[in-house]
């Protein structure tokens, strides 16, 4: 078997017109559960009032940005998110959203909404302390507003028949387009691959809730020692079940449509941490991609992917493959993790 070399991946670059502010604005939780990716930093930082009310301010002066979006830790445990919604609603004609665990009483989700009955929730589902008939009258209370929640299922495989039990119970509820799964990487693994834990029910499971929203498809792009390359396209979630991609490879991607305002307060282009953070009086978007100082990564693609070092020259346009590849499907290659957990990665012979 031909040995190959993964060179670079990447997305179609799609081209969108909003623009979006992500504000970090705590990082408290009110869960913490035992495999969270970011359990070191839970409970270290949080917003002054000041900084929080400062930063609506900017965005409220630059004037272009057309979704504000919150992020925590858990955003709604912030005591002044209320008051800045309050604020952005009088005085920033935008989109207001959070992505919550939805661990808040339901006397929080009646003021939020009779503050911005507009307001967009994504709820990010996890099992180890959910509270399942608490939490199944809240998702029944976001059924029913204007813009009812989208509900990303985090599947574990210690609660799998909690997630099915969700499941089913959000689909009495809502349409199932509402309805999202991912996997939850584990700290034992560097976040760099999948448990084992899981079984290939755990995919279908995964797979099926989601058959219902758009593909993120994205391409894998190999070379052989003679420099032929080829080209694997397909799902993205495909992709990282046959260890294609991992986590650790994730380095940037700086979207003209995107910024950060991180947990100091500081903004940043999205998400790349390889750039300085503004001064306070620059602008808050950039206007065009940013060429980065990592060898081979230039980003401008609206999905963020891994960029990998590579000598092949840069093709024109972010996110697209070279048009000499040969295009194979994922089955024709070959994955071998070493005993230093590095990946070879092979072409079948047939």
């Amino acid at each position: 078997m031909k040995t190959l070399k993964i060179i670079r991946s990447g997305s179609p670059e799609k081209k969108v017109s909003t623009r979006v502010c992500i504000c970090h604005i705590t990082s408290f939780c009110n869960l913490g559960c035992s495999y969270c990716v970011v359990r070191n930093s839970l409970n270290t930082v949080q917003w002054s009032r000041d900084v929080f009310f400062r930063n609506i301010d900017r965005v409220k002066e630059d004037g272009t940005t057309s979704t504000l979006a919150f992020f925590g830790g858990e955003p709604f445990v912030h005591p002044d998110l209320l008051d800045a919604v309050a604020k952005c609603k009088a005085e920033i004609n935008c989109e207001l959203s959070a992505m919550s665990n939805l661990v808040v009483p339901m006397s929080y989700l009646h003021k939020l909404y009779t503050l911005d009955p507009d307001f967009r929730i994504t709820v990010s589902i996890h099992f180890e302390k959910l509270n399942i008939p608490k939490f199944l009258e809240k998702a029944a209370f976001l059924a029913t507003r204007n813009y009812p929640g989208i509900f990303k299922l985090m599947l574990h495989p210690q609660y799998r028949k909690e997630a099915h039990t969700i499941y089913e119970e959000l689909v009495k509820l809502m349409p199932s387009t509402q309805i999202m799964c991912s996997m939850i990487r584990f700290p034992e693994d560097s976040y760099a691959t999948f448990s084992k834990e899981y079984l290939p029910e755990d995919w279908d499971f995964m797979n099926m809730i989601n058959a219902g929203r758009a593909a993120k498809e994205c391409f894998v792009e190999f070379r052989d020692e003679e420099g032929q390359t080829y080209i694997v396209k397909d799902k993205y979630e495909t992709l990282l079940q046959k260890d294609f991609l991992h986590f650790k490879d994730l380095l940037c991607s700086v979207n003209a449509h995107k910024v950060i305002i991180d947990r100091e307060g500081h903004i940043r282009d999205h998400v790349c941490e390889h750039r300085s953070k503004k001064p306070l009086d620059a602008p808050l978007y950039n206007t065009t991609p940013i060429k980065c100082s990592l060898a081979n990564c230039y980003c401008g693609a609206h999905v963020a992917m891994p960029k990998f070092d590579s000598s092949v020259a840069a093709s024109s346009e972010p996110g697209t493959p070279s048009p000499a590849s040969v295009l194979l499907d994922a089955d024709s290659i070959e994955v071998r993790k070493g005993d230093d957990g590095h990946y070879a990665y092979f072409l079948r012979s047939e």
